[in-house]
C-alpha cells in the first residue's frame, strides 16, 4: 500500500513538472527555412521570436530525432551567442540537440533574432520538417 502511494505521488509530481513546462515550450516561436544542399545534406536557417515572454530569451534547445538526423553542424550564429551541439545517436538511442546560450542580453520581448544556422544529413524521405524545442531559463534550467 505504501509503495503504491509513493508511486502515485511520484507520478503526480512528474505530471505537474511536465504541465509546468508545456507553456514555456510554446511561449515563443522558432521558425526555419530548409534548404537542400545536395544528396542528403540540408541547412536550416532559424528565426527565434520572443512573441509572448515578459523577459528576454537567454537560451533555447532544438531536438533532432536519431532516426531522421545525422552529422549536425552548427553554422554561423549571431554575435553574443554560444552554441553546443550533441549528435543524435541511434545506438543509445538518443535524440541530438542544439543548445544556444546568449552571452549577453538575449532576445528581448517582442524581438526576433536571425542568423542561427545548422547543416545536417536528413535520413528521412522528402523534406525535413519542424523540430521540437524548449525555451530554457539558464539560471534555473
Amino acid at each position: 500500500m505504501v509503495r503504491m502511494q509513493r508511486a502515485l505521488v511520484t507520478l503526480l509530481a512528474w505530471l505537474a513538472i511536465l504541465l509546468c513546462t508545456i507553456p514555456a515550450a510554446h511561449a515563443s516561436r522558432i521558425g526555419y527555412t530548409a534548404t537542400a544542399l545536395g544528396g542528403t545534406q540540408w541547412r536550416y536557417d532559424y528565426a527565434v521570436g520572443n512573441t509572448s515572454l515578459g523577459v528576454p530569451i537567454a537560451e533555447f534547445t532544438l531536438f533532432f530525432s536519431d532516426s531522421l538526423y545525422a552529422n549536425l553542424l552548427a553554422g554561423p550564429v549571431p554575435p553574443g551567442w554560444d552554441v553546443l551541439v550533441a549528435q543524435p545517436d541511434a545506438g543509445i538511442p538518443a535524440s541530438g540537440y542544439v543548445d544556444a546560450l546568449a552571452l549577453l542580453g538575449g532576445i528581448a520581448p517582442g524581438a526576433t533574432a536571425t542568423g542561427f544556422s545548422l547543416t545536417f544529413d536528413y535520413l528521412g524521405a522528402g523534406s525535413p520538417g519542424a523540430q521540437p524545442f524548449v525555451i530554457v531559463d539558464p539560471v534555473t534550467f
